[in-house]
């Protein structure tokens, strides 16, 4: 399976914005309740071209992988250094609700953990991701990958989880 990462175009792009809509799939709802909170990709779009250093202090990369010329997968990735290293944190990752929950998502991310630095286009040394803590199906993905919990917030409702750049990823034989 191939793998196309591209920059997300908002007029190209456009059709993304039905994956919030309850009629587009049964698996709407897990979308809405952990990504996207009923808001069309492309608002979100706009508000990082508005505010391009709220989430990053380098740059905020918003990506689709597409898989036989069709979009499959959205990301967002704020970029930045903390503690001298480059750090590439994915905030939402959203896989088209209409192929959710057949492995599709698990290897979307190993695609872009291996690739990240030519996908960017720039160093990465560290992944680190923040993960609502009732979202048990990304839990479940990111500690499969080998992510560690490095903290949560004050009131208990994220995990963060962070991984060093090894380039190469295997899946975990304990999940």
């Amino acid at each position: 399976m191939d793998i196309l990462w591209r920059d997300y175009m908002i007029e190209v792009d456009k059709k993304l914005d039905k994956w919030i809509d309850e009629e587009y799939s049964e698996n709407v709802e897990y979308i809405n309740k952990y990504a996207l909170y009923n808001e069309p990709i492309s608002k979100l779009y706009r508000w990082y071209k508005k505010h391009p250093y709220e989430m990053s202090n380098i740059r905020t990369y918003l990506k689709v992988a597409e898989i036989d010329y069709k979009v499959v997968a959205f990301v967002v990735i704020n970029y930045g250094m903390i503690d001298n290293q480059y750090v590439a944190s994915l905030n939402p990752i959203v896989i088209d609700p209409k192929l959710m929950f057949k492995g599709l998502g698990t290897k979307i991310l190993i695609n872009f953990f291996e690739n990240a630095e030519e996908i960017l286009n720039t160093k990465v040394d560290v992944f680190d991701a923040g993960i609502d803590i009732d979202n048990k199906v990304s839990i479940h993905i990111f500690e499969k990958l080998g992510f560690k919990e490095i903290g949560r917030t004050e009131d208990k409702k994220f995990i963060y989880y962070q991984k060093e750049n090894n380039q190469k990823l295997y899946l975990l034989t304990n999940g």
